[in-house]
């Protein structure tokens, strides 16, 4: 939500931006925030379903390559059932902008329900290494359907609370990963499809307590339903005039989105949308999320994820590979919690170099425990397992949910959407080349070589934070909008 730029009348009274921004977006107290809690709570809850998606090649990856397995898999085979989930997210978030701009963010959400069942169930019911591969391709499709929640909650949620409650999709993802390897210890592969079916219903359900983007629906004209949204929003904050929180903030969404037609009269020519993707505001913000993404993926965050179990065969540890993996994928949910805090406190920027900073150290000091451990040194296997603990830590305080936090605040309303559909698309495609290529770099390095390789990206990624990233922490949407076209 952004702040009134120029007066605004409601009722027949003139509303200052200096006066009337700070009160509407005041927290004076708990209650005032639960709507928005319950916004973020609901929304990031698919995220849990991603976290699990993520991780489910870990459970399914080593059952398929067995001799015995009832379902075998090839080494290719494997590489692709693994990664294919983002490939396919990424081709499809290429129409899914278009739905987040035309249907709604919280419709679009709300469609993944028919890919998430759909691509569970077949592969609970798969007979081949085909199904499996079907099945995760739809996964994929249902993943990229529910990313418009982060656009709606940037939209939704009041700038001193958006920050802190963006950082739930990075607490959520990190409780999916923990419990589909939790649930890999106890359950078949099988049954785990099954689970992710009746949460995908459940998530969706839970979406229709929830009203929509009152930007958007400023920007299509539908003003009533609007209202009612923000008088949602604004349910439990009492107004010290007649006019209420809701009409205030009615008001100013208007103005802003009347300054923002003014400047688009032309906008349906074809030459008119291509000069939007040459605007600074455009295509600043593209390129600095396609190169913090690029260095999120290739300092191995969601490979480690993807191939937990894996991993940790390969780096010779002496603990239980899946044991390891829980071990890995625990603590950074409770780590994750943190964030509530160390991003309500500390810039985004200080984190996110030390976040990879940390990273790089860790990976360093894994990657030659690893590489002294195959060499034959006894007695310190758990050191591989310490450090990718620690990094998996660190990774989640800043370096996983950063980036996406940046993804929802750098792009101007007026091509939102389809930028952010771009922008994740892009990094769906790098995520999908790092989690396939793992395998074929691990026989071309060794487990040692591919950590120090994502060590030495991950060091790389704190000069290109420090030189290139602007700060967002506390500005309005509108603020950060104005910095790009400097």
């Amino acid at each position: 939500m952004e702040p009134l730029r120029n007066n605004e009348s409601i009722n027949g009274e003139e509303v200052k931006p200096d006066v009337v921004t700070p009160s509407i977006y005041e927290i004076k107290n708990f209650k005032e925030l639960v709507p928005q809690l319950i916004a973020a709570i609901i929304v990031t809850s698919y995220n849990l379903l991603i976290g699990m998606s993520i991780a489910f090649s870990g459970i399914l990856v080593p059952d398929i390559e067995k001799p015995n397995s009832e379902i075998h898999a090839t080494f290719g085979e494997s590489s692709w059932i693994a990664s294919v989930n983002s490939l396919t997210m990424a081709v499809s978030l290429v129409f899914v902008g278009f739905f987040t701009d035309n249907i709604g963010r919280l419709n679009t959400v709300r469609l993944s329900i028919i890919p998430w069942a759909t691509g569970w169930a077949l592969i609970a019911l798969a007979s081949n290494t085909t199904m499996l591969l079907v099945g995760r391709m739809i996964i994929g499709f249902a993943m990229s359907c529910a990313s418009p929640g982060s656009v709606y909650l940037t939209e939704t949620l009041w700038p001193n609370a958006r920050g802190v409650l963006l950082a739930l999709n990075c607490v959520t993802s990190s409780l999916g990963v923990e419990l589909m390897y939790l649930k890999g210890l106890f359950l078949s592969w099988r049954a785990i499809a099954w689970c992710c079916v009746l949460y995908s219903v459940i998530c969706t359900g839970l979406t229709f307590l929830l009203y929509e983007s009152p930007t958007w629906l400023i920007k299509k004209g539908k003003i009533k339903q609007a209202r009612q949204s923000l008088e949602w929003l604004h349910k439990y904050q009492t107004s010290p005039t007649n006019t209420s929180h809701a009409d205030i903030h009615l008001g100013i969404l208007k103005q802003e989105n009347n300054i923002r037609r003014e400047t688009r009269k032309d906008r349906k020519t074809w030459n008119h949308r291509i000069s939007q993707f040459l605007k600074p505001t455009a295509y600043k913000p593209t390129i600095i999320l396609i190169g913090v993404f690029l260095i999120q993926n290739f300092s191995g965050v969601y490979v480690i994820i993807a191939y937990s179990v894996t991993f940790f065969e390969n780096v010779g540890s002496t603990v239980d590979p899946l044991i390891a993996s829980n071990l890995v994928s625990g603590m950074p949910v409770i780590l994750s919690l943190i964030n509530l805090y160390t991003i309500k406190r500390f810039k985004r920027k200080h984190i996110l170099i030390a976040s990879c900073v940390g990273a790089s150290i860790c990976l360093f000091i894994s990657g030659i425990f690893t590489k002294l451990t195959h060499n034959g040194l006894k007695g310190f296997g758990w050191v591989p397992i310490l450090f990718i603990f620690l990094y998996m830590a660190i990774v989640m305080l800043g370096l996983e949910p950063i980036p996406w936090i940046l993804a929802c605040e750098l792009f101007p309303l007026e091509m939102r959407g389809i930028l952010a559909a771009f922008c994740v698309s892009t990094t769906t495609c790098t995520m999908f080349v790092a989690i396939y290529s793992y395998r074929y770099l691990d026989i071309a390095f060794g487990s040692a070589g591919v950590q120090l390789f994502y060590g030495i990206v991950a060091i790389c990624g704190s000069l290109f934070v420090h030189y290139f990233i602007p700060e967002t922490k506390g500005k309005t949407l509108y603020e950060i909008e104005n910095y790009f076209q400097q």
